[in-house]
């Protein structure tokens, strides 16, 4: 992917997957109204698919905290759609508040291409190396995430730093890559 250049004045948070309450969009919601209330150009995406009542209780919660104007909440997001919000977001924040042993494809494709993400130190995103990821706790306030997100939009050399270590680590993990350490560690080669 080639990244745009994060504007400062008005950053793009994104949050990728179904769109439901085991993603923690209370808290992010919640935490972009303290994000945006120093950021008044700051936007907020949350791309995935979901029914439309699921739309309308995100949208609403948006309302009712004044910051539906910088919400974006389009539902469902076709391919180019996606890797358009991969390529413009200045940081992801892939929460979760459980988990049932899966990896997550979102997360994946964040760190492919090279977008800061915020992770709950959940299941398999508390293996991620820690320098490739910021994590949060999965009983993460909003005022501790809101501080994460700000903390990535406001020290660029810790923006660039992670973009830098998640496309690193993508790279160290393709399929190939691990299929040739497979069949080193089993003396295969």
């Amino acid at each position: 992917y080639a990244r745009r250049a994060p504007d400062p004045t008005a950053p793009i948070i994104a949050s990728f997957g179904v769109l439901s309450e085991v993603k923690g969009l209370a808290t992010l919601l919640d935490a972009f109204a303290l994000v945006a209330s120093d950021r008044p150009g700051a936007r907020l995406t949350l791309l995935g698919p979901a029914d439309e009542p699921e739309l309308t209780r995100w949208r609403s919660r948006a309302d009712d905290l004044g910051i539906g104007g910088q919400v974006s909440i389009p539902g469902y997001g076709d391919a180019q759609t996606y890797e358009d919000l991969l390529r413009d977001a200045t940081v992801a924040v892939q929460l979760r508040t459980i988990t049932n042993g899966e990896a997550s494809a979102a997360v994946c494709d964040c760190l492919g291409a090279g977008l800061p993400t915020i992770v709950t130190g959940l299941g398999w995103a508390d293996e991620l190396p820690a320098d490739a990821v910021a994590r949060v706790p999965i009983d993460v306030s909003a005022i501790r995430l809101a501080g994460e997100i700000s903390a990535v939009l406001d020290d660029r050399e810790h923006r660039e730093k992670l973009a830098r270590e998640a496309s690193a680590y993508a790279h160290r993990t393709t399929y190939a890559d691990v299929a040739q350490r497979y069949i080193e560690v089993l003396g295969f080669d």
